[in-house]
């Protein structure tokens, strides 16, 4: 469908990729930008969330900026899975991953 895209990387150890939505996305809910998404206090007045949600639960306001501790996906990075599709623009096409055959290995006879 196209509606989320890799935006970034955290600079954390692993490098965890982060989404964000597309065009698409907006277009399909009708919302001119991101922040039309409801965040945190919206999402427990309509009921969708606890009054008191666990301890650590946050859910960000929505946006498109990238956070102070993530930097942006340049799609050129080794071993990515994940990367831009040029024939569809903003949607993100799945690589299939290379795997390496195990070694083969003669079974050890069992002795008597």
């Amino acid at each position: 469908v196209g509606w989320v895209r890799i935006r970034g990387r955290r600079r954390v150890p692993g490098r965890p990729v982060t989404y964000g939505t597309t065009e698409a996305f907006l277009t399909h809910f009708s919302l001119e930008a991101i922040g039309d998404l409801p965040g945190m206090e919206e999402l427990k007045a309509s009921g969708f969330l606890e009054a008191a949600p666990p301890t650590g639960f946050d859910v960000p306001a929505p946006s498109d900026d990238l956070a102070a501790d993530e930097d942006p996906y340049d799609g050129d990075e080794e071993g990515d899975l994940f990367a831009p599709s040029p024939e569809d623009g903003d949607e993100v096409a799945l690589q299939e991953p290379t795997l390496q055959e195990p070694a083969s290995q003669e079974p050890t006879p069992l002795e008597d």
